[in-house]
């Protein structure tokens, strides 16, 4: 079994996730590691905007590891499965 390679957004980003650059080199660094299985920490993030939303859910759908959330706080939850929905749909 592999290792689950974990992020902790707070640290890796900001606990502010306000930048869509932001979330694109988030997944640079993800899709730099050897695991397959990366577990994304959301733990005391406290704002996450659209548009970083947007390019997070688009950079998860890309890459071809397997993303695993935790810890996503319950104000930032409506508006990720929002972004997901819309991508769904397109």
């Amino acid at each position: 079994m592999s290792d689950i390679y974990t992020i902790k957004i707070k640290d890796s980003v900001n606990s502010s996730l306000e930048l869509n650059s932001a979330a694109t080199e988030l997944f640079n660094e993800i899709n730099k590691t050897p695991e397959k299985d990366i577990k994304i920490d959301f733990e005391n993030v406290v704002f996450m905007s659209r548009s970083f939303t947007q390019e997070y859910v688009n950079q998860k759908i890309k890459t071809e590891k397997n993303i695993i959330e935790v810890n996503i706080p319950e104000e930032i939850m409506p508006l990720l499965k929002m972004i997901e929905r819309s991508f769904s749909l397109s």
